[in-house]
């Protein structure tokens, strides 16, 4: 799969994370989309982020949304697998946001979710045929692991990785989305981004090594 940024919050910038050919959105200058995503946002987003195809990095967990961009024209039935210590499925309340998408999605597509927060979680759903899109929150990582803007899980990267590596050994997958992380306006620090900029490096090699990315 290839793989694109979209920028919102200048996070990536700030870290100095551009994987070679990977192409870039860059929305920072539009307004409304800080954890709740306006009606002016949904339109350039729809027009811009669109079809599950490849592997987008999606900025922090303030823009998880996007994920219901991409993932809601998959024209079939699938699984969304969701490696977030959040949910993200409350009530709409007349506005999409960070923390209900996944409704948002279930109601437009009829997926089956399953939410892994820790490793054991990932059993229940090993052996569906369902094709797979993956929705990855580095949230659902220990503070050791990966620092962002939400409370975080247990999850180690090992872990992860071995979730990771089992799910493209044994469904097909559409397409994934990673978000997650600390911006500049949240609290990083200098040391803060170029650690989160090796780590998302290494992070691209191994899905090089279990073939999610060229």
């Amino acid at each position: 799969m290839n793989q694109f940024l979209v920028s919102v919050s200048g996070m990536f910038e700030a870290e100095g994370f551009h994987p070679r050919g990977a192409a870039k959105l860059d929305f920072r200058e539009l307004e409304g989309t800080c954890c709740y995503c306006s009606e002016e946002a949904a339109e350039a987003f729809s027009k811009a982020v669109s079809g599950p195809e490849g592997i987008a990095w999606i900025d922090s967990g303030d823009y998880h949304y996007l994920s219901y961009f991409r993932a809601r024209g998959i024209g079939r039935e699938f699984e969304l697998i969701l490696l977030d210590n959040h949910s993200d499925d409350f009530d709409l309340c007349g506005m999409l946001s960070c923390g209900n998408w996944v409704t948002a999605l279930q109601e437009q597509s009829g997926c089956k979710v399953s939410l892994i927060r820790k490793a054991s979680d990932y059993e229940a759903c090993q052996d569906s045929p369902l094709p797979v899109f993956i929705s990855l929150d580095l949230d659902v990582l220990r503070k050791e692991e990966w620092l962002t803007n939400w409370d975080q899980g247990e999850m180690t990267m090992q872990e992860l990785q071995s979730i990771l590596a089992s799910i493209c050994s044994k469904r097909k997958v559409l397409g994934m989305d990673i978000c997650g992380g600390l911006s500049v306006s949240k609290g990083a620090t200098e040391e803060t981004l170029q650690t989160a900029r090796l780590r998302r490096e290494r992070l691209c090699d191994f899905l090089k090594e279990i073939s999610l990315l060229k």
